[in-house]
Parts: C-alpha cells; structure tokens; sequence
C-alpha cells in the first residue's frame, strides 16, 4: 500500500497527476500556515512553560479519501490481482493510520471478501517436565529459534564447551614414544649431556600437538563465528516487555476497530436487503521471520481460494478476425538517366534527312500480332571503350 501513490505516478496515469497536484496544493497551504504562525508568535510570544503552538506536517501529506479508494479500485482491476490481493505495508505518508487505510480498502472493495490478518508472538515451553521450565515467546521457525533465542544459545554454548573440553582432554593424553627395536630410549648422562630425556621428549610433542589442535580449534570457530554473522544480518528485532505489551493494546484496538466496521456493514444489510457485501473476517497468526514461509503456508491456510468460474458453464468467446498488415517499404528515388534514351520513330523520313523524327518520351509499346517496331537507342560516353 506505501508505493500505491508510486504505482501511478511511474504509469503516468490521469489518477497521478490528480494525487500530486492536491499534494502541491497541501504543500503550498502548509508553507503559508507556517508564515502565519512565525508572524504570530513574533506578535505574541507564549508566556514561560507555555507550550508552543507547532503545525503538523504530515496533515499536508495526506491525500483524500477519494482517491485513495480510487487508487485502490484501480490497482485491484489489472489482471495481476484477478486471483487475489494481498494488502501489505499498510502505513504510509499518505494517510493518517492503519485504521483509516483499513476503512477505504474496506470500501473500495464492497462486495469481495476482505480478511484482516493480526500478527501475535508465539508461546511455547521451554524443558517441559523440568525444574527449568518456562514459557517463552519464540519464533515457529525451529532452526532461526535455535540460532538466535537466547535460552538455546546459552544451552548450545555450554553443550560445545564440554564437547570441546572432552576433545581436548583426549587430545592432551601423552602417548608413549616409539623406540627402534634393539635399542634403548635416551637418557641423561652423568657428565651432562645434552640428550634429552624421554620424558621431556613426549612432553614437547603433547605440548606441540596441543598447540596444533588450539590453532585448528581457533579457526574453526572463526569459520562459525562468520558464518552465525552472515546469518544475523537477517536476525529480527529483540522486543522488549514493555513493546509487547504496546503491540497487543495496539492488535487489540484494530480487531476492535474492524469489529466496529463489520457490525456497520451488518447493520447496512439490515437496512438494504437488496445489497451485496462481501464478508469480513479477522484471523490471528503467529509471528513467522521467514517471508516466503509466511506468505505460502501460514496466509494460505488462513485465507480462503478465490471462487474460480466452472469453465464448462462460461460462453464460448465471439469469434476474432485478426488481420496482420505490413507496411511497405519506403522506395528510394530513383536517379535521372542521362546517358542514354530510346526513340521512337514518329513520321516518315523526310528528303534531307537520314533519320525519321524521333520521340524520346514514349515508354510504352502496343504492338499487334505479327508486328514488329523499330526502335532507335542514343547514348553517350565519357570514355572510349
């Protein structure tokens, strides 16, 4: 619903230029209010711990209600809404609220089916049976939940932490060194000698070999650590008590609102049997952080298929004549010929002359059976040859 104004504005449609001039107009309103208002307060300032007066912008943004439902109608008649419309995005700078926008969908579509679907947090338990237990409000998504829930992240932290230190306690074992069969392992000499004792020999390759092992554990985790950010760059917002508390007072007043707006409906009917509306109805969903799992599973499940025609009940279509015509292509002039001409013979040939008269403007010959025509050609050439 917040790029509807867009939609039309890049089609160049007559309900654009509509919605931006009464916008213009809003604008220039709000910079006079604001020239009254700066002349008053220099006039007469507000007295100490006065509030002081302030206009509000937005009221010159919005647009009119008519077109908006115009806007709406419109929108829902191109043929990539013939099967359904999804309504999302619903605040915008264009209107004041989520409820008034609610109302002119609801009007612009009088007699389709209108479904207001209201978001919720889940509630799921956590160890159930155990002393741990408790309630939290979780995402569906069971692999998003393990990866950013924090009560199973500190379980998955402690679980990797033993696994590594048990890994590591193996690892650390020293292992007996292997000596050449006939021959005895070194020794220190009395005399000091420098040869090291097998016992600092197995030390030094524990030492080294834990040292390797740190080093590979250390990447790893940088490998999971990177990977854990990639994926948290898609991570939600961590609402607190207190905006959970808000967005349910909030959820509650829209149901409450569009209640209102189904019993004005009822009541319509009531008035005017004759009527056609659709239904409206209000379903809850729980908070799913997957897009395409929202929309393809929980929305469809929740909201009916539309009413698709029985295709052997519909009239055969009138029939079409269609006509292909291609236009011709654009003949180039020709060049004038003046190195040659042909003549045709017009009269007898006079005494002193060689030749009969000639007529060079003649293009066509009608010649009857068994007759023939003379003709004469004269040309000229720039060269020899």
């Amino acid at each position: 619903m917040d790029m509807l104004y867009d939609y039309w504005q890049k089609r160049n449609h007559t309900i654009a230029e509509e919605a931006t001039k009464y916008l213009q107009e809003r604008l220039e309103a709000y910079e006079e209010a604001k020239v009254e208002l700066e002349a008053e307060l220099k006039k007469k300032k507000p007295k100490k711990g006065e509030p002081i007066p302030e206009i509000n912008k937005k009221e010159y943004q919005t647009l009119q209600k008519e077109t908006v439902i115009k806007m709406i109608q419109l929108r829902i008649a191109e043929e990539d809404c013939n099967a359904g419309v999804i309504f999302d995005n619903l605040p915008a700078e264009y209107w004041e609220s989520e409820r008034e926008v609610i109302t002119m969908i609801s009007e612009a579509i009088p007699i389709q089916n209108l479904q207001v679907l209201m978001f919720n947090f889940n509630h799921e338990v956590y160890d159930e049976g155990t002393e741990q237990e408790q309630e939290l409000e979780v995402c569906t998504n069971f692999r998003y939940q393990q990866r950013h829930d924090p009560a199973f992240a500190a379980k998955r932290q402690v679980a990797v932490k033993e696994e590594v230190k048990m890994e590591s306690t193996v690892r650390e074992t020293p292992r007996p060194a292997k000596t050449a069969p006939g021959k005895k392992p070194h020794a220190l000499s009395k005399k000091g000698d420098k040869t090291k004792s097998t016992e600092e020999l197995e030390a030094a390759a524990a030492d080294a070999e834990a040292e390797r092992h740190r080093k590979k554990q250390e990447a790893e985790a940088a490998a999971i650590e990177a990977a854990e950010a990639k994926k948290d760059k898609i991570r939600p917002k961590q609402f607190n008590d207190e905006e959970k508390a808000e967005w349910r007072k909030y959820a509650k007043e829209v149901s409450e609102f569009f209640g209102e707006l189904v019993q004005k409906q009822m009541n319509e009917k009531e008035e005017n049997p004759d009527a056609e509306f659709g239904s409206r109805t209000c379903e809850e969903i729980n908070v799913e952080y997957n897009y395409t799992y929202l929309c393809e599973w929980l929305c469809l499940n929740k909201v009916p298929e539309p009413i698709w025609p029985d295709p052997d009940k519909e009239p055969l279509p009138p029939p079409v004549i269609t006509s292909i015509l291609k236009k011709p292509p654009n003949r180039q002039e020709r060049n004038k010929i003046t190195k040659f001409s042909i003549c045709t013979p017009n009269g007898e040939i006079e005494e002193d002359q060689t030749l009969p008269p000639m007529a060079d403007n003649i293009t066509r010959w009608v010649l009857a059976p068994k007759e023939s025509k003379k003709l004469y050609i004269k040309f000229f050439s720039t060269q020899i040859g």
